[in-house]
């Protein structure tokens, strides 16, 4: 029973496996990296009409966004 169970991990793995190489998946590069941005502060007014945060980039400058939330 065992082996069958690991039997079917390794085929699985390796359907996997393939499965990436020939998709157009790619690794993630260094640029990607460098392009993520996080949200930090996020808060909503207090009578909950206006949503603000600040978007960061790892490297760079912030940018604050304020968004009314009955226009979504």
């Amino acid at each position: 029973m065992k082996h069958r169970v690991f039997l079917a991990i390794l085929l699985a793995a390796g359907f996997v496996q393939a499965q990436d190489q020939s998709g157009s998946k790619r690794a993630i590069q260094l640029p990607d990296i460098l392009s993520w941005k996080r949200i930090q502060q996020p808060m909503i007014s207090g009578d909950g009409q206006w949503f603000v945060y600040r978007i960061s980039p790892n490297e760079g400058d912030s940018e604050v966004v304020i968004r009314s939330m009955k226009d979504g």
